[in-house]
């Protein structure tokens, strides 16, 4: 993340987990996994940024956080009579 201090360092950071966030729910068609991507992200680079984890450790963290959404998609998806994986594949 490039903003790790300063008086905008809470902002940059709500900001770029946003982003993310909101990737994940018009990706998936899913708000409810986008706030959920936001939330972990946003968890993550905290960590990232207080030294609790490593750049490696916080980017293989975000992937096996889109790996869980993608997931619970299709379980969602196979659950539910007539209910399509995302907005994008009817």
């Amino acid at each position: 993340m490039g903003k790790q201090s300063g008086p905008l360092r809470v902002y940059h950071l709500t900001a770029h987990s946003g982003i993310q966030g909101a990737g994940v729910a018009v990706v998936t068609g899913n708000m409810w996994l986008g706030l959920l991507e936001w939330l972990a992200h946003t968890t993550i680079d905290e960590a990232k940024v207080r030294g609790r984890t490593t750049f490696a450790q916080a980017l293989a963290l975000q992937i096996f956080c889109k790996a869980v959404w993608l997931a619970c998609l299709v379980l969602f998806a196979t659950l539910s009579p007539g209910a399509s994986i995302s907005l994008w594949w009817h």
